[in-house]
Formats: structure tokens, sequence, C-alpha cells
């Protein structure tokens, strides 16, 4: 595992698109660390990031890296002749709004 800047460990992991769960173990101690509760944490299948803290695990990357997020949206339209796009709204990490940004439509 690789400590980055905001004190987090990423490792990467392939997942075959699978759910998975997973746990952590400190070598040195010989100490399992699961979720509050007990059990293990888990990502389900299409899941790409999952952050883990404090015991708890969240979806999503738990940071931000120099105020920036990619945001990858997966969408199947109900028939080829849907021509939809993706809105975006909300503020990010430094507290900027982000406005409504239509995506690009499909052609």
């Amino acid at each position: 595992m690789t400590l980055d800047e905001q004190g987090y460990y990423r490792a990467t992991i392939d997942t075959r698109g699978k759910k998975i769960d997973f746990v952590f173990h400190d070598a040195d101690t010989d100490q399992w660390e699961n979720p509050k509760g007990g059990g293990n944490y888990s990502a389900n299948a299409g899941i790409t990031h999952v952050g883990v803290a404090d015991q708890t695990s969240t979806v999503g990357n738990p940071e931000s890296v120099n105020g920036q997020t990619r945001l990858v949206v997966h969408y199947k339209p109900a028939s080829d002749s849907d021509n939809r796009g993706v809105y975006v709204w909300g503020t990010d990490a430094g507290g900027s709004s982000l406005g409504s940004q239509p995506s690009l439509h499909r052609s």
C-alpha cells in the first residue's frame, strides 16, 4: 500500500468486476481491522473507489487531490434513439459552485 499526501494508504485491487470483501492487517502487531460491529468491508461490483476511515467505509474517493475529483458516470439509455445528457451541480472542495453543467449529449 502507498501512503499519499493526505494520510490515506492506497491499494489498487483487480476485482474482476465482482463484489469483494476486504479487511486490513497490521503485520507489526498482527492486529486485524474490521468495520465497527465486526464483519468485513465490502465493495459491490462496479464500485471504483472506497474510502475507509475510523472503521467506517464510504463509496467514493474520501479526499480531494489538488481540489479535483473525477466522476465517471455509466449510463445505458432505454433506447438507441435516446438523446440524453447528464447534468452536474454542487460545490467543489474549495466551496466554489459548479453551477449546472450539462455534459455532451449523445449524437
